[in-house]
């Protein structure tokens, strides 16, 4: 019997490929969270570019040794690949194992990967100092849940690359203006900060895209147009 999880990771895979995600040659994947200017999704890769450069400088240096990371949703391994070029030890973890957008293609950078559900991981209490979100924790069908499960084996959390909203509605409008997405499993596919605040308290980190970007809410407002995503890091420790 197929269960919504595995008609979710169809469907995920069928949806990504056609919209042009994945990379099929090795020195495409080391050059990630960097693509030429003309990739098709170029926007999405600066964003990542500027999460990655925020986690590195803002978060990582405030620790004077190496880290056991999980790379929760890592698809293609960009991240722990990144990580581990830093001296990390990186596990890349993910339900996807497509060779050019999910673990296939982290084994072709060298990671170390694990095949799961971010709500059931194989790993024991403690076994990891940091866990990373990236770009994964608004598929979490129970936030609450997963932080649970994720914080019984790594101490501090790291959301990043999930799209953040003040009003609930203007998620929403977002999830029905995307046409191609899976509604195999019931996930929003957003956060918003009243839910993040009653997830416990965040350390909140926000890249800056430049003037343009910074100017995007009030220009919506402005044209009557729903809210547009905010895309904050955010770091929690088991104690809050």
């Amino acid at each position: 019997m197929v269960t919504p999880l595995q008609t979710f990771v169809s469907e995920y895979a069928r949806i990504r490929a056609a919209e042009g995600h994945g990379f099929a040659t090795v020195e495409e994947l080391r050059a990630l969270p960097r693509v030429g200017r003309n990739h098709r999704h170029a926007a999405i890769w600066r964003i990542r570019r500027r999460s990655y450069g925020v986690l590195v400088n803002r978060v990582l240096t405030q620790f004077d040794k190496p880290l056991r990371i999980l790379d929760l949703g890592a698809g293609c391994g960009w991240l722990t690949y990144r990580l581990s070029a830093l001296g990390h030890d990186g596990i890349a973890v993910d339900i996807n194992s497509d060779g050019e957008d999910g673990l296939g293609a982290a084994g072709r950078l060298g990671c170390r990967s694990i095949l799961a559900d971010f709500d059931r991981l194989p790993l024991s209490d403690r076994q990891a100092d940091l866990a990373i979100f990236n770009g994964s924790f608004h598929y979490s069908t129970d936030y609450r849940r997963t932080l649970r499960e994720t914080f019984r084996v790594a101490p501090l959390v790291v959301i990043m690359d999930s799209p953040i909203y003040h009003d609930e509605t203007s998620g929403l409008r977002m999830v029905a203006e995307q046409s191609a997405r899976s509604t195999a499993i019931a996930c929003k596919q957003f956060l918003t900060w009243t839910e993040l605040a009653a997830l416990g308290h965040w350390r909140v980190f926000h890249p800056w895209y430049g003037l343009s970007w910074a100017m995007r809410p009030m220009i919506a407002k402005l044209r009557g147009h729903r809210e547009p995503a905010t895309f904050a890091l955010l770091l929690q420790s088991r104690s809050n």
